[in-house]
């Protein structure tokens, strides 16, 4: 019988001290020893952050403006719309504090827009339209005169205008479309377009220029002007849109894929119209139109 019990110490201490049990053990202890490290260091850095924020409260916050610009970018430009929306969720602070929230707010509009949200689309524009409204008020130059300041709300309402018209569009809210393409047409009509890019300077009219798809100030709006006349007057939209397509197809100012998005709307027109011959003309120019661009499985927003 002690036979038996020593060969079992035997056998366990063999184990015990074998290579096998060396390696969980350090493996365990490895693992638990990291575990600690990062929630020592994530602990440290908190800590240091409460204090730099206490001390430094203005460089901590272009820090995570610059940090959470960046994620939410990166979201946005891999297409992770879900994700970026709900990253901007925990930033709502960022985005109330900084100097220019509209800019956080018109992405995270468009990625409610990607992920079919349109009542929070279009009331992150209401929140963009009352920082507008704010911002008039406490910083316009004092040697503006009330026209020049009127001019400038003008267009900013009508930027604004552009992009709810485009939700409600794809709302398929035909009512609110009607109502959009109205006020903008009225809009469009009074703004002294010859003269507006005076207010932004040549650095924000390059920056404007570039929100417009390439396209200049006036231009920015005739698409969506050309599609709301086509809900009242087919016809004369139709034929609107052959001369602004063509003019636009010979022109070095716009780029293929807003020449390739005018040309697809006109061969939707005529196709309602049931003018097949030439929705089939055009077709072939947008097709040809469409053979020279880099692949890219999203040719428009």
């Amino acid at each position: 019988m002690k036979i038996i019990e020593d060969s079992q110490g035997s056998v366990k201490k063999k184990f015990l001290f074998s290579k096998l049990f060396a390696e969980l053990y350090y493996f365990f202890a490895l693992h638990l020893y990291v575990i600690f490290t990062i929630l020592g260091c994530a602990i440290s850095i908190a800590i240091l952050l409460f204090f730099a924020e206490l001390i430094f409260p203005k460089a901590v916050h272009i820090f995570n403006y610059s940090m959470t610009d960046k994620v939410f970018t990166e979201l946005v430009n891999d297409h992770k719309y879900h994700a970026a929306v709900a990253f901007m969720d925990t930033k709502k602070d960022i985005i109330e504090n900084s100097k220019e929230p509209y800019t956080f707010r018109q992405e995270l509009a468009d990625c409610y827009v990607h992920t079919g949200d349109y009542p929070k689309a279009l009331e992150q524009y209401r929140l963009v339209r009352e920082w507008f409204g704010q911002m008039i008020v406490k910083d316009i130059p004092k040697d503006w005169t009330p026209a020049q300041i009127k001019q400038f709300k003008d267009f900013i309402n009508i930027c604004l205008l552009r992009e709810e018209y485009n939700i409600y569009l794809k709302m398929g809210d035909i009512a609110n479309v009607r109502k959009y393409y109205g006020m903008m047409k009225t809009l469009h009509e009074s703004t002294d377009w010859d003269n507006l890019g005076n207010f932004f300077g040549e650095e924000g009219e390059e920056k404007l220029n570039g929100v417009l798809d390439g396209r200049g100030f006036e231009d920015g709006f005739r698409f969506e002007l050309i599609q709301g006349k086509y809900l009242t007057n087919p016809d004369a939209a139709i034929a609107e849109m052959e001369y602004y397509a063509i003019n636009v197809a010979n022109s070095k100012d716009f780029n293929q894929r807003y020449k390739l998005k005018l040309f697809n709307e006109l061969v939707r027109m005529l196709i309602e119209q049931d003018q097949r011959i030439a929705a089939r003309h055009y077709l072939e120019i947008a097709l040809q139109m469409a053979d020279t661009l880099e692949y890219n499985t999203i040719l428009s927003r």
